[in-house]
């Protein structure tokens, strides 16, 4: 199960940048997944939980966007999303396609807590 140790780089990285702007703590966490990670969004939100309980996200909502995967037709250039088992092009019929996704998990926004807040 990738998932925890990418919740706990997720959480690690997440708890750095908190501490580097003064935070005390974070109270939501929007990150993106690429389809490359392939992370299963349930196992996931488990695992972030888990190692989140001791940290400055311990009561952070998370909000998670995974990327689905696309194809690119080499023939036309068209670009879709694409289901398990797709293999030609919607438009023009081609098998000559591309897999396009990313492959990292990114931090997009996160909303702080400082001292000062109360």
């Amino acid at each position: 199960m990738h998932e925890f140790s990418l919740a706990a780089c997720l959480v690690e990285t997440a708890g750095e940048l908190a501490r580097a702007h003064g935070a005390v703590r974070v109270t939501e966490l929007a990150c993106r997944a690429g389809a490359f990670t392939q992370i299963e969004p349930l196992t996931f939100r488990s695992a972030f939980t888990v190692v989140a309980a001791e940290s400055l996200l311990a009561e952070a909502r998370l909000v998670l966007d995974v990327e689905a995967f696309r194809l690119r037709c080499r023939s036309c250039g068209v670009v879709k999303e694409c289901g398990p088992g797709q293999t030609a092009c919607p438009l023009c019929g081609s098998q000559d396609m591309v897999l396009l996704g990313d492959h990292g998990l990114t931090i997009t926004s996160m909303t702080l807590e400082t001292d000062d807040e109360g």
